[in-house]
Order: structure tokens, then sequence, then C-alpha cells
């Protein structure tokens, strides 16, 4: 948010998330009084859409996974005039992901690896990024569930895979469930 010049922020901000940055973005934009649309994926948990829209939000679902969603947000924010707000390919965001591996480090002094899930790539970028500039020796390893390893299977292919090339289904593990848009900062 505070990257945004007055005037976007006046407009508004928009993000695709199945819910936890949905929710980071709406405590954001209350504390700067901007308007949010939040676009999820139809079958995201009802915990977390009360959740989303305890935050006063303009709470759209549209689509059958993640992906349709972060489309649809996409198509909004052109229409709209509204900004953007990636939850894995925003430099701004992964900077403040990068906080959680300055937290490791200052609370696990001694910790010589690092376990980091992976949906987009924003979490790990941020969190390897400030582990390996505090202690280069630490491993940083992602994870993704079997059911929805796109990252994993678009590494492996060296080029980003569509969730129409890769065979996925449903995971507990919802907030790491979607691919990866073509020009992402996180592959």
């Amino acid at each position: 948010m505070l990257h945004l010049s007055v005037e976007e922020r006046k407009r508004g901000i928009i993000t695709a998330s199945s819910g936890n940055h949905a929710i980071a973005v709406a405590i954001a934009a209350q504390k700067f009084n901007t308007p949010v649309k939040v676009v999820v994926p139809k079958n995201t948990p009802k915990k977390k859409i009360e959740k989303i829209k305890s935050y006063n939000v303009n709470l759209v679902m549209y689509g059958d996974i993640y992906d349709q969603a972060e489309e649809k947000a996409l198509e909004l924010a052109e229409k709209k005039g509204l900004t953007y707000i990636s939850p894995y390919n925003d430099k701004h965001v992964i900077a403040g992901q990068g906080t959680i591996g300055l937290e490791i480090i200052e609370e696990l002094p001694s910790v010589d690896m690092v376990l980091v899930p992976v949906g987009g790539g924003g979490l790990i970028s941020g969190i390897s990024t400030a582990v390996k500039n505090l202690k280069p020796n630490v491993k940083v390893f992602g994870v993704q569930p079997e059911t929805s390893a796109v990252m994993y299977e678009s590494v492996k292919a060296g080029r980003i895979l569509s969730l129409n090339e890769v065979k996925t289904s449903d995971s507990i593990a919802d907030g790491v469930l979607g691919g990866v848009i073509k020009e992402a900062i996180t592959f």
C-alpha cells in the first residue's frame, strides 16, 4: 500500500486470493481507507470467505480454480482502473513475505533448513531471499501438495505450465493450490 500513489489508493485495489492474501490486503487497505475488491474461487472454504467479508471488502466469487479467479481479477483491474496486487508476482509483496525469513533467523539462529509451502512462488521467494542473505548455508526447500504441484512440474519442464497441463485436485492446503501466470517473476 505504501508504494501506491494517493490517486491509486483512491481508485481502489483488487486482488485474487484463496483467502490468506486477501485478508492481508484487506487489513492494509483499511489502514489507508482504500476500497478493495477481492476475487476468490467458488470453492474457497466458508470460514475464509466469512473472515474476508469481515473486513468490508467487495467480494467476487469466480471460477472453479484459483487461476480463473486471478484472470477475472486482472480483467476487472483493467476494466475498472483498479491496481492489482498479486499474491506472488509483486516485488513489494515478496519483500513483505521476506520478513518471515528474518523472523525465522531471529527466532531460530541455529536453523539449518527451512521448508516453505509453494503456490505461485512469492512466499518462498521472499523467505529464501531473506534467509540466504543472512545465513547463506541454510537450505531452503519448497513443498507443494502432490495434488497441485504446478510450480514443481513447471521447474521440471523448464517453463511455466498452466493448470490444464498439470494434473491437479483439491487439497487441505488450499492456500497453495493454483498455477502461475506466464510472466511470473517467481519462476
